[in-house]
């Protein structure tokens, strides 16, 4: 059950999100996200204690929910490849939707600024690495995808979204170019 602390929480982590897409990780301060949210700072504080505590809690819950999501999906036996599509279904939404499109941008930022968070920013693309690694070996075994060594195929698919968030940011690529893309890692996999 939701407590109205949890919804307050939440409701920050949406708002700072927002923002660092906007303005980056660096120019973001705790008035910033005060103002965004209308809370006094007493009352964002009885939250986080920094702007640096709001964004991993950012990266974090992301990453959990991903995971679960594609855990439950596979225990449930919904297709490899109707998984993929609902991921790069995800990802075309923050590149031509989402208020949050810079976020990669702020992402790069935090890892060259917070340099002891480096380590933790490794981690967690090496398990973004092993949840697509466990996507392709599953729709290797539904016979969905082709066979090609997934540990390979799972850091390409992630540098080129990775490329892809940066470059539809600054070149505000179309839909049209956005699909052609995304087509084309589909075609990588699919049988």
């Amino acid at each position: 059950m939701l407590t109205k602390g949890n919804n307050t929480k939440q409701f920050i982590i949406e708002k700072s999100k927002k923002l660092f897409s906007k303005q980056g990780y660096t120019t973001v301060t705790m008035k910033d996200v005060c103002m965004a949210c209308g809370l006094s700072r007493g009352g964002l504080y009885r939250y986080f204690g920094s702007t640096k505590e709001i964004f991993l809690e950012i990266l974090n819950e992301d990453k959990e929910d991903k995971d679960q999501l594609l855990i439950k999906s596979i225990k449930e036996n919904v297709p490899a490849l109707q998984i993929f599509k609902g991921f790069l279904k995800d990802r075309k939404e923050t590149l031509i939707l989402g208020d949050c499109r810079g976020f990669s941008f702020a992402v790069q930022e935090f890892t060259k600024q917070e340099i002891s968070q480096r380590e933790h920013l490794k981690k967690r693309i090496n398990q973004a690495k092993e949840g697509l690694i466990l996507l392709l070996e599953y729709g290797q075994k539904q016979g969905e995808f082709k066979i090609f060594d997934n540990e390979c195929m799972a850091l390409t698919i992630l540098l080129f979204l990775d490329s892809l968030e940066v470059n539809a940011y600054i070149l505000d690529f179309t839909e049209k170019e956005v699909d052609m893309q995304l087509d084309f890692l589909l075609q990588l996999i699919q049988l």
